[in-house]
């Protein structure tokens, strides 16, 4: 799941929209705890041991908790840009490539 597939349904179901949002998240931070090497925490210590090496990252998190429905959705964008930074960003479309056929 990305935040493209959100982006289809924002404006269109709300409910389903922060469903989403709420299982993309936790995604997000595990795969931020994973690039920059640290242990992560319980989850309900995340965001303040995420204040503790980068503020950035928790304060996007936070805002992608609650708010209006498009505010919390940008910040997750911005939160999954920020912790793709490291590789380069989000792999963009192009690069994905259909499964070739296996010859016998």
């Amino acid at each position: 799941m990305s935040d493209s597939d959100i982006a289809d349904i924002v404006a269109v179901d709300a409910e389903r929209t922060i469903y989403l949002i709420g299982q993309l998240l936790p995604q997000v931070i595990d795969d931020h705890y994973r690039i920059q090497r640290r242990w992560q925490w319980k989850a309900k210590r995340v965001l303040l041991d995420l204040a503790t090496w980068d503020s950035t990252a928790m304060q996007l998190a936070r805002r992608a908790c609650s708010g209006r429905l498009d505010e919390r959705f940008s910040a997750l964008q911005a939160l999954s840009t920020h912790v793709l930074a490291p590789l380069g960003g989000q792999m963009p479309l192009e690069w994905q490539s259909e499964w070739e056929e296996l010859g016998e």
